[in-house]
């Protein structure tokens, strides 16, 4: 979305709810002496951090990133010290040859704080960019979702709004995978009633940026962009999508032992199969197509 504001991930997300128990992190890269006004992005459920990681590394914006799950906000928080040492490494090979030392340290802060049921009063009109990567379309109340990230940007037409959001069932066949199990394995589990997430199409994704309050003539969707959906196994892709999804979790807690080991090996099973992998532990590619919305606040 970050490239094309600015980022396409192959990863995936499934929130079941706006915020509540929101966690965030906050990450504020104050080291680029070439800006001379940092750009501010908020990361509404972030998830593995793919957005916050372009943003600091490739952009050098100044970040806050938030999840309602806490093991994403820590994954998130490993992930960018993880590439920071990186790249502080690159630059400390780079700088020899130059003879040139600065700009080497972390940033000033990376701080987990606990959100509530909305996005925070006082980041109203704050932000430059606000992004979602997969994430609000999965919340309960997606327009409700996108009028809060809305609300975050910056108003007067600075503040720009992006999200990405999976296409249809026939565009995404690895997120078939859990359904079909379920159905096969545990029908009596699958809850019923709303749809888990929006169904990404340029009707349906304008639609919701104009309900949301974006200008009408800054909109732009993106797509179908064709992708494919690379995970390291079967196995993988198990613990990735099954482990980190509220619903998925929610689901698994109601089994018996015996069949929670059916639906691992199930779900391992069809990844293997529509994934052309060998074996439980080889690399796995799957079609998932995707759209990405954009717009600007008035």
């Amino acid at each position: 979305m970050l490239r094309r504001m600015m980022i396409y991930d192959n990863s995936g997300r499934n929130m079941s709810t706006t915020s509540s128990n929101t966690t965030v992190v906050q990450i504020d890269n104050d080291n680029d002496n070439d800006m001379k006004k940092q750009l501010s992005l908020l990361d509404v459920a972030c998830g593995t951090g793919t957005v916050t990681l372009q943003a600091i590394s490739l952009y050098r914006l100044k970040v806050t990133a938030t999840d309602i799950a806490p093991s994403m906000v820590q994954r998130t928080k490993q992930r960018v010290k993880e590439q920071l040492a990186i790249t502080i490494e690159e630059q400390k090979t780079n700088d020899s040859n130059t003879n040139n030392n600065d700009d080497l340290s972390l940033p000033e802060s990376i701080t987990i704080l606990d959100g509530q049921i909305s996005l925070p009063n006082e980041w109203t009109n704050t932000f430059d960019f606000v992004v979602s990567n997969f994430g609000v379309i999965f919340f309960k109340d997606c327009l409700e979702g996108l009028k809060e990230m809305l609300r975050c940007a910056k108003s007067n037409g600075e503040g720009a709004v992006a999200f990405t959001a999976w296409g249809s069932e026939e565009q995404t066949q690895a997120f078939r995978i859990f359904p079909d199990v379920a159905k096969e394995i545990c029908p009596n589990l699958i809850s019923t009633g709303t749809p888990k997430r929006i169904t990404g199409s340029i009707d349906v994704l304008t639609q919701l940026m104009m309900d949301a309050g974006c200008c009408i003539d800054s909109i732009q969707i993106i797509g179908p962009i064709s992708k494919q959906l690379i995970v390291a196994s079967p196995e993988e892709f198990y613990s990735r999508f099954a482990l980190t999804s509220p619903n998925t979790v929610d689901m698994i807690s109601k089994m018996d032992k015996e069949t929670k080991t059916k639906f691992r090996s199930r779900v391992i099973e069809l990844a293997k199969e529509r994934g052309g992998g060998t074996s439980a532990s080889t690399i796995i590619s799957m079609p998932s197509s995707a759209y990405i919305a954009y717009g600007r606040k008035n």
